[in-house]
């Protein structure tokens, strides 16, 4: 993730309301933050991306640079 020059963000990867991993980028830096995890989802698991501290969800460049994706190894 990249914040905007004037924001910072503090976001959290979550599943089924637990933390997994955070993720910080401050502000006036251009910083970047990145994590890499492999999770076992089991039926009914959700998995989502949430902010835990700044002013506003503010990425650089309207997100262009952020992403969050997911890869299913094995059918269920």
């Amino acid at each position: 993730m990249m914040s905007a020059p004037k924001n910072h963000m503090h976001l959290g990867i979550m599943k089924n309301s637990q933390t997994l991993t955070v993720l910080f980028s401050n502000k006036n830096t251009y910083p970047q933050a990145s994590t890499t995890l492999n999770v076992f989802l089991s039926k009914g698991d959700t998995a989502w991306v949430q902010r835990h501290s700044g002013r506003v969800l503010e990425a650089h460049m309207n997100g262009r640079f952020n992403v969050f994706s997911g890869v299913l190894i094995t059918p269920m």
